[in-house]
């Protein structure tokens, strides 16, 4: 009789122990879930596809911004067989007011660099800057800019984000995560 209540109590004490480790799991794993569609992310979206000889566009987006004020972020690609057409700043950082000074683009072959920064008032002027936009960025979805590429060559390619840097209006580093994106030219 005594081996048989020492048995329960046992599997008593397991059955806790796994319906507490069940219960810090799911919300461990509610929390990451939750966290991870907050954070902060710079991402190149585009269609997935192209025509050989034409122009495609991949779009520069911040998702979940937060008081973002300005950027810089370098894009590699493959130079023998991609080649760089148009790059376009969104108004995506102006959406609050500020006036944004575009940076870029330059680079060299197999490397996009481009970045842009805000200012509370006009960004070329010597005047000083005494109103209350000095402090606040944009939130959100911000589309940065839009950037065209072309292939003569068929086949699969990435297109790579580097060195991304996101400041808020008083230069200080947000923290983000990246995504790159693949397109088929055909």
């Amino acid at each position: 009789m005594r081996l048989f209540t020492h048995r329960r109590w046992i599997y008593s004490v397991v059955l806790c122990v796994l319906g507490v480790l069940a219960a810090v799991a799911t919300i461990s794993f509610g929390y990451n879930t939750a966290r991870a569609s907050q954070e902060t992310r710079v991402e190149l979206v585009s269609t997935g596809s192209a025509r050989v000889g034409e122009p495609f566009t991949v779009k520069l987006v911040v998702e979940n911004s937060h008081n973002l004020a300005g950027f810089q972020s370098s894009v590699n690609y493959d130079a023998a067989v991609v080649k760089v057409g148009d790059v376009t700043f969104a108004d995506g950082l102006k959406s609050n007011g500020r006036d944004m000074l575009p940076l870029g683009p330059t680079g060299r072959e197999g490397l996009l660099i481009l970045g842009a920064a805000t200012c509370p008032g006009d960004c070329t002027s010597a005047e000083p800057w005494n109103n209350a936009k000095a402090t606040v960025g944009v939130d959100g979805r911000v589309e940065l800019a839009d950037l065209s590429f072309y292939s003569d060559v068929p086949g699969s390619y990435e297109l790579k984000l580097d060195n991304v840097k996101l400041v808020d209006p008083q230069g200080n580093l947000l923290t983000t995560v990246t995504a790159n994106t693949v397109i088929q030219v055909r």
